[in-house]
């Protein structure tokens, strides 16, 4: 849960909002990963890696379960030992440097029209809680639901704290927070590109698919949700400049296989 206080108030409304793909073109696990790599903390082989899933994600949209856990520990192995003020410190830098381009105009737009309601905005993610306070704090949300680590004196420990905030996790942790904060989820709206998050959308009233993959595509059409797709037109372009140029090009890559665009 996130470090929400108790209010004792008539009924609100909130706007939950997932993060990858919904919020930002592509992972921000990868990005925030990728703006480490140039104080040489990932090896090639981690960036490789974390680049075929990265590309695979942002041309398919396919959010896969194992590809989710497997750069959720990448990023738990990354800070392991590290004090988490100094990592939250790289985090604003990263995100001035490579996020902020990457937002969806539409979804900014939205989270304005929801503010200026004065309805709560809330992003629910599996980013890392302390990336996604600061996330949502640069934003002006109300706060961030994420996937939290164990901190210990201070340092990460590599581990985590709980499950991955992915899929029905989403959906106890919004209930949660709903009944922490007095909120009316039938009033409420919530956005999302991937099925997974169906245990989150079902909760609310106004439920909408952001770029949805095939199967909340068809989840939408069959329970009358809205669904906004934001044309961009360079999304292949974008993902396999991605692979081709990056800033590492000298480095010496170890093989990997990447997936066909189809």
């Amino acid at each position: 849960m996130p470090r929400a206080e108790m209010v004792d108030t008539e009924p609100t409304q909130a706007a939950f909002f997932d993060v990858d793909n919904t919020l930002l073109r592509g992972s921000s696990i990868y990005y925030m990963a990728r703006g480490l790599i140039t104080r040489r903390i990932f090896t090639p082989r981690q960036v490789a890696e974390m680049l075929y899933r990265q590309t695979r994600f942002v041309v398919t949209g396919a959010e896969k379960a194992t590809d989710l856990a497997t750069m959720v520990a990448g990023a738990q192995e990354l800070v392991r030992g590290r004090p988490v003020e100094q990592v939250v410190g790289f985090g604003e830098m990263i995100f001035e440097t490579q996020l902020v381009g990457r937002l969806w105009p539409e979804s900014l737009d939205l989270i304005r029209e929801h503010l200026a309601a004065g309805r709560e905005v809330w992003l629910v993610t599996s980013t890392g809680q302390e990336i996604a306070d600061m996330i949502a704090a640069h934003l002006g949300l109300t706060g961030a639901i994420g996937t939290r680590s164990e901190i210990v004196d201070g340092h990460y420990t590599g581990r985590l704290a709980g499950a991955v905030m992915h899929g029905p996790a989403k959906g106890v942790a919004v209930s949660e927070l709903a009944d922490l904060r007095s909120i009316d989820l039938a009033e409420s709206y919530a956005y999302s590109d991937s099925a997974n998050d169906i245990p989150m959308l079902s909760l609310v009233g106004h439920p909408v698919a952001v770029n949805p993959d095939r199967p909340l595509r068809r989840w939408a059409v069959d329970h009358d949700a809205a669904v906004l797709d934001f044309a961009d037109p360079s999304r292949i372009g974008r993902a396999l400049t991605t692979v081709r140029k990056t800033e590492f090009s000298r480095t010496r890559w170890p093989r990997i296989r990447f997936p066909r665009i189809r």
